[in-house]
C-alpha cells in the first residue's frame, strides 16, 4: 500500500519568496535519481521551464507570498515490486485527477531512495 505525504513549501525569508519552489523543483527532478529526467512529467507546465512558468502564474494571480506550492510524495513499499512505469502511470492520473487544469504541475519517479 503507498503512502502519501503533503509537504507545504513556504516562502523563503529575505531573498527571492519562491527559492524554495525553485529548489524543490530542482530536486524532483534529479537526473541521478529519475533516469536523466526520463521519468519526469508535468501538467500545464514544461519541466524545464516549470519555476519560471510558475513564478510568471504566481505574478499574475498576485500570489506571491506564503505558501509557494506543495510538494507530495508517494511512496510504494518494496514488497509491492512497482516498476518504474508503473509508478510514473500512478503519479500521472494522481496529478491530473487532483489538479485539473487548474494547476501546474511537476512530478517524477525518483529511483534508488
Amino acid at each position: 500500500m503507498a503512502i502519501t505525504k503533503i509537504l507545504n513549501i513556504q516562502e523563503s525569508e529575505g531573498r527571492n519568496p519562491a527559492s524554495h519552489l525553485k529548489n524543490a523543483l530542482e530536486y524532483i527532478q534529479n537526473p541521478d535519481k529519475t533516469e536523466e529526467c526520463v521519468l519526469v512529467g508535468s501538467i500545464n507546465c514544461l519541466p524545464d521551464t516549470a519555476f519560471e512558468q510558475m513564478e510568471e502564474t504566481k505574478n499574475i494571480f498576485h500570489k506571491t507570498g506564503k505558501r509557494q506550492g506543495y510538494h507530495v510524495i508517494i511512496s510504494f513499499s518494496p514488497e509491492e515490486k512497482v516498476t518504474a512505469e508503473q509508478a510514473m502511470y500512478v503519479l500521472e492520473h494522481f496529478a491530473k485527477d487532483m489538479l485539473g487544469d487548474d494547476y501546474e504541475a511537476v512530478y517524477a519517479v525518483c529511483m534508488g531512495i
